[in-house]
C-alpha cells in the first residue's frame, strides 16, 4: 500500500496584510459615507488604530470617496503619568500636521472635565477639594480655605448641594 501524504501550506497573515486589511474595512465605511472617529489615550493600541484610520482617509482622498467630517478625540483627566500627556499631546500635534499637509478632512478635540467633575473632588472630597498645605488658599487670616476657591468655580465645588455622591449620602442619612 502507497502512503499518500497530504502537505498543507498555509500562508501566514504578516503584520502588514492584518494593516491593509483594517484599512480595507475602513475605506468601505468611508465610502458609504460614514465619518470615522479615533478615541486616543495615547497608549499603543490607540495609536494604532488612529494611524490606520488617517491612511484609510488619505487612501479615500486619493480615490475621491466622499469628503464626510473625521475626528480624533482625547480626554485631558489631568490624572495621567506627564510622559503620557506629553507624547500625546505630541501625537495630537502631528496629527494636525499630516492632516493640513494631506488636506484631510480631521479634526483633533481634546475634552477636558470641569474640576467640580473629577474623581478627587465628586469622591474623594465629597463635593470639595481635599485640602492640603500646598492646595490651600490663604484667608485673610492666614488660615488656609478652600483649595478650590483659587479656581473660581467656588459655587459648584465648595458646595456639596452639586455632587450628587453627597447628595445621595445626605438623603441617605436625613432617613435614618
Amino acid at each position: 500500500m502507497q502512503q499518500a501524504t497530504i502537505q498543507i501550506v498555509r500562508r501566514v497573515e504578516t503584520i502588514q496584510d492584518k494593516m491593509e486589511r483594517a484599512i480595507a474595512t475602513i475605506l468601505d465605511l468611508i465610502r458609504i459615507g460614514t465619518p470615522c472617529c479615533a478615541a486616543i489615550s495615547g497608549g499603543k493600541d490607540s495609536t494604532v488604530v488612529a494611524l490606520l484610520m488617517l491612511e484609510a482617509i488619505r487612501r479615500a482622498r486619493e480615490l475621491g470617496l466622499p469628503d464626510v467630517p473625521h475626528l480624533t478625540t482625547t480626554s485631558e483627566t489631568g490624572v495621567e503619568n506627564p510622559a503620557v500627556t506629553f507624547h500625546l499631546h505630541d501625537f495630537l500635534e502631528d496629527i494636525r500636521r499630516y492632516s493640513e499637509q494631506h488636506q484631510l478632512n480631521v479634526s483633533v478635540h481634546t475634552v477636558e472635565p470641569s474640576l467640580a467633575t473629577q474623581f478627587v473632588v465628586t469622591t474623594c472630597g465629597r463635593g470639595t477639594l481635599i485640602r492640603t498645605p500646598q492646595s490651600s488658599a490663604k484667608k485673610k487670616n492666614g488660615m488656609g480655605g478652600r483649595a478650590c476657591s483659587r479656581y473660581g468655580d467656588s459655587s459648584t465645588v465648595n458646595s456639596t448641594r452639586s455632587c450628587p455622591l453627597a447628595m445621595r449620602r445626605r438623603s441617605k442619612d436625613q432617613s435614618v
